[in-house]
């Protein structure tokens, strides 16, 4: 279930990826988990973020995505949906 979440995380990142809308459901029907679902279901000690050691996808998005570099991802840190258009956030 995490590389699942995590995947999904680094599949709306991808530059260049689907340019779909806020609020737009993927190819399968679902809409991408909020950040705030993605720490509820990462955060392994319950804390309210999540550690590297909490994080099961790649080191370099990690470190992608702790922007404040405190070693721990917060929910404003962490994406809410796809990327904008043309790929950035």
């Amino acid at each position: 279930m995490k590389t699942t979440l995590t995947a999904m995380i680094l599949l709306f990142l991808a530059a260049g990826s689907a340019m779909a809308q806020p609020g737009d459901a993927g190819k399968d029907g679902k809409k991408p988990p909020s950040a705030k679902a993605l720490i509820e279901k990462l955060d392994k000690d319950g804390d309210g973020k999540i550690s590297k050691t909490e994080f099961d996808g790649p080191a370099e998005h990690f470190t992608q995505f702790d922007v404040n570099k405190d070693e721990f991802l917060t929910e404003e840190e962490l994406p809410s949906g796809p990327p904008a258009k043309g790929g950035r956030r």
